[in-house]
């Protein structure tokens, strides 16, 4: 069994943040539970975390670069960089991996200017020193580094096909493709061919890939904005079948019924199965009902004339025997319903990792504390989540909470001087009202001058009707 951990995040250049570095609380204290709450004021640095390991998955999965990453860009800055450590147990074996990424703006281009992976690895009870696994650097000619590895590596072929030649092949199709090299399926195919002169680099670059494939999920706010304009819910999901890990999204209607083949209507069936055992502990007297319509002919090719049949289904909540369409529950509901599945890997699953953005979106907060606290106490995952209700600070330890700072050279902070009885909640407020922090983490607003902006527009607005 390979798991994965992620062990700390550094950004450079990323949106507003010239500085960043947060750490899971398992790098300090290998007996706590790796969940990790970002707070702070809106603008301040807590989606770029999410973004930056959206990035990092796509890249990891053989995929491109967004289009719109050089908005990801600091302003003034012609580079960003990312950096994230992971802790790899494979086998027998155990690494410590960064992987480092660079990406540069160059007019209105955006391309990746070098990404590298340095690893430690276990041996006999110690670790050997850092070693370079592979860098890419953007180049016509000499691509790759370390020179002793490549020449290694050129000595064999793939397919018939030399190495030299694969090397090459592979820097043009990520160039134009703007890829990642170290990621990229051939080069994974040729360490494989030759994995017994490469087994830490063919064992590295192919635990990281299942990771981001398997069991990394990141729920953006994009999520939250399908739900809160009620068109779909997006269930994300991970289930176990036939030895077999199975990973995904499907979007489930809210306005009309779903169409779904046989196999589809199997994993939701599954999925909701698992949500009810939860959520009639989380909304008491509450259960999701797959109601099948039927079987209909959705699509009938021109060629053959096949037809193209589905069934037809609509979700709705049943409250003590009372059954109403889904799409009439409250954003908060909807927005655990999407979650769940994923949060229960979470909870039982020692080699899963989620990250949510504004995880307390639309949940009432007292059940928002309570569902933290009981990972806190028992979850094996890691989970990461972005909040600004303040209620999570009375509830999970203090270890478990990041705080975002006005300083864009030190982004993120843990509270220093934090006593076991301080309520931590009323120590950030009075924090951004007093200091007494190394860092502010509140970039003043002042109140008068707020009221004196709303009764300007006002006053405006009214000689505009005269």
């Amino acid at each position: 069994m390979v798991n994965v951990k992620i062990r700390e995040i550094k950004l450079t250049n990323f949106k507003n943040i010239k500085r960043g570095d947060l750490k899971f609380p398992k790098v300090s204290n290998s007996s706590a539970r790796d969940i990790l709450g970002i707070y702070g004021q809106n603008g301040s640095g807590k989606t770029a975390v999410i973004d930056a390991m959206e990035l990092v998955r796509t890249l990891m999965n053989g995929e491109e670069l967004p289009k719109d990453v050089k908005h990801y860009i600091t302003f003034n800055q012609d580079y960003a960089q990312i950096e994230v450590s992971f802790d790899i147990s494979c086998e027998t074996n155990r690494y410590f991996v960064d992987y480092e990424l660079i990406i540069k703006k160059h007019d209105e281009n955006c391309f990746i200017e070098s990404e590298q992976i340095k690893y430690k690895k276990n041996i006999e009870g110690g670790m050997t020193r850092k070693n370079t696994l592979f860098k890419y650097f953007r180049s016509k000619n000499s691509p790759l580094t370390p020179k002793s590895k490549v020449e290694d590596l050129g000595r064999y072929s793939l397919d018939g096909t030399s190495n030299k030649i694969n090397i090459i092949v592979i820097n043009q199709l990520i160039r134009e493709k703007q890829a990642s090299y170290l990621f990229n399926s051939l080069f994974r195919e040729m360490l494989e061919k030759s994995k017994e002169k490469f087994k830490d680099e063919f064992n590295i670059l192919s635990a990281l890939r299942n990771y981001a494939h398997i069991n990394l999920f990141i729920i953006s706010s994009k999520n939250s904005g399908a739900i809160e304009l009620k068109f779909f819910i997006p269930v994300n999901f991970r289930i176990k079948e036939n030895n077999s890990i199975f990973k995904g999204e499907i979007a489930l209607l809210l306005e009309k019924p779903t169409f779904l083949d046989d196999r589809q209507l199997k994993v939701v069936e599954k999925i909701i199965q698992h949500m009810n055992i939860v959520m009639k502990k989380i909304i008491p007297e509450m259960k999701i009902e797959v109601l099948n319509l039927g079987k209909e002919v959705v699509e009938k090719k021109e060629v053959d004339n096949e037809e193209l049949i589905l069934n037809k289904i609509e979700l709705v909540s049943n409250r003590a025997g009372v059954k109403i369409p889904l799409k009439y529950e409250s954003h908060g509901i909807l927005k655990i319903l999407s979650i769940i599945n994923v949060l229960i890997n979470v909870y039982n699953e020692d080699d899963m990792t989620l990250l949510v953005d504004e995880l307390d979106a639309g949940i009432f907060e007292y059940l928002l504390g309570e569902l933290l606290d009981v990972f806190c106490t028992g979850a094996k995952g890691q989970l990461l989540f972005t909040s600004h209700n303040l209620r999570v600070l009375e509830t999970i330890p203090k270890s478990n909470l990041i705080f975002t700072t006005t300083n864009p050279e030190k982004r993120y902070i843990k509270l220093t001087s934090v006593k076991n009885n301080n309520n931590l909640r009323d120590l950030y407020i009075r924090t951004i009202v007093l200091g007494g922090q190394n860092e502010g983490l509140y970039q003043e607003t002042d109140k008068v001058e707020i009221g004196k902006a709303f009764r300007k527009i006002g006053r405006e607005v009214s000689n505009e009707q005269k």
